[in-house]
């Protein structure tokens, strides 16, 4: 009796939503190709929650998230960290490979879930969703068991190969943050030397985002950059992948990196 879809604030449809339930993940300065900048990417999000029939659901950790759903009272349930918000997790335990958490309710215990991917951002969007099919009526017991099932999205920290001396993973993130975490995951795995091969995705995201792209990189060790991936753009003058190392030298000075 539901239908899950995922939204995409990339080119402003999303006005033209009206679910039942809404999730916001993160609200970002993104797609800066088609917004002015933040403030009507945040009017577009508050749209949605203004016409999203039942209740949304927001990551309480992001700071934009929380400003689009202040104000809804119990038309918003938020989750994170902490325990006052009214979803929120611990972890137990986290390898290479999973990630074991408790799940709180308005800070009492519900119980404990294994994810099969790591990541403590990947924990938090399950949690997203857990707290969604809580509120739906779902069992906990349910949730045990579909959760369980998960193996993660193909190319966010999809392994390609493995070997006692090397790894190799894939990952779509060609925003700062989503470089971020993946970079984040990747050294709680504790290798040895962590190699990043990056493209940079548009020339205007490249243009506006140098600057956090630069810290985003802090976790590597070594990181080659391409040429830019123009997604359909045309050229800007002086944008190119070197804009990307002048970045990381400048923030990430410890780094070592190539244009390539």
């Amino acid at each position: 009796e539901h239908l899950v879809a995922e939204g995409d604030e990339s080119d402003g449809t999303l006005v033209n939503f009206h679910p039942d339930i809404s999730i916001l993940l993160n609200i970002e300065a993104e797609h800066l190709d088609f917004y002015s900048g933040l403030d009507q990417i945040i009017d577009v999000f508050s749209q949605l929650v203004a016409q999203t029939n039942r209740f949304t659901v927001y990551c309480g950790e992001d700071e934009n998230a929380r400003r689009v759903c202040a104000g809804l009272g119990d038309r918003a349930l938020s989750y994170g960290w902490n325990r006052d918000f009214d979803y929120s997790a611990g972890v137990v335990s986290a390898d290479a490979q999973s990630s074991q958490f408790s799940v709180f309710h308005q800070g009492e215990l519900l119980g404990r879930l294994e994810l099969n991917i790591p990541g403590k951002h990947n924990v938090l969007n399950a949690l997203g969703a857990v707290a969604v099919a809580h509120e739906l009526g779902v069992s906990f017991e349910a949730l045990t068991e579909a959760l369980g099932t998960f193996r993660g999205a193909r190319r966010r920290f999809d392994r390609k190969y493995t070997s006692p001396n090397h790894g190799i993973v894939d990952d779509y993130g060609h925003h700062p943050t989503e470089v971020a975490a993946t970079l984040e995951t990747a050294r709680s795995q504790k290798p040895e030397r962590l190699v990043v091969l990056f493209q940079p995705h548009r020339f205007s995201r490249t243009q506006r985002l140098a600057n956090d792209f630069g810290k985003a990189f802090g976790n590597a060790d070594v990181v080659f950059v391409s040429e830019i991936y123009p997604a359909s753009e045309a050229p800007i003058p002086g944008i190119t992948g070197q804009t990307i190392v002048d970045a990381i030298q400048a923030e990430s000075p410890e780094v070592e990196v190539a244009y390539i």
